[in-house]
């Protein structure tokens, strides 16, 4: 394991909106997919990681939810006169893959209903809260230092919360 030496481009990013609008219509998307796969799924596949050394699909929404509800008070501090949130330098195994922040490490287990609940309320938390700061006209204000993304506004937040739920569900077989 070893910590990234640059930070990675965002450049894809943009694939999920140039506008808050279309970044929330991408999210709104991926959302209703997530938690379809959530309905969807039965209860031996939703608690089996889907390869060693791998989260489940349940393990995964946590994960998200934790993401979600990160990114959220980082665009909540910005909104109330605060620093931006820093978090650690990313870090990869020796073959290159990503691993989670620690601030983002998901709770084996979880009940289904829990996991659906907690994905919709912090999805509309991290909406209300990029609404919040499209209001007040601090959107383009950097809100976090992200471990492989280094400083980002708050709407390039929002486009990898869009993209990020879709990373995960294409790793986990239908």
């Amino acid at each position: 394991m070893r910590e990234i030496e640059s930070w990675y481009p965002k450049d894809f990013l943009l694939r999920q909106g140039q506008s808050l609008d279309a970044v929330v219509e991408s999210l709104k998307k991926v959302q209703a997919e997530l938690q379809t796969r959530l309905s969807d799924t039965g209860d031996d596949a939703l608690y089996k990681p889907i390869a060693e050394g791998k989260w489940s699909l349940a393990e995964t929404a946590d994960h998200l939810v934790r993401a979600n509800n990160l990114f959220s008070l980082a665009l909540e501090r910005i909104k109330e006169g605060l620093e931006p949130l820093v978090m650690p330098r990313g870090r990869v195994t020796d073959d290159g893959r990503a691993i989670s922040p620690d601030e983002e490490a998901p709770i084996a287990g979880r009940m289904r209903t829990a996991l659906k609940d907690d994905l919709e309320a912090s999805f509309a938390r991290l909406i209300k809260a990029a609404r919040q700061l499209e209001e007040i006209g601090k959107l383009e204000h950097i809100c976090i230092h992200q471990s492989f993304f280094g400083p980002m506004t708050g709407l390039e937040a929002m486009r990898l919360m869009a993209w990020h739920p879709r990373h995960h569900l294409r790793q986990i077989p239908v």
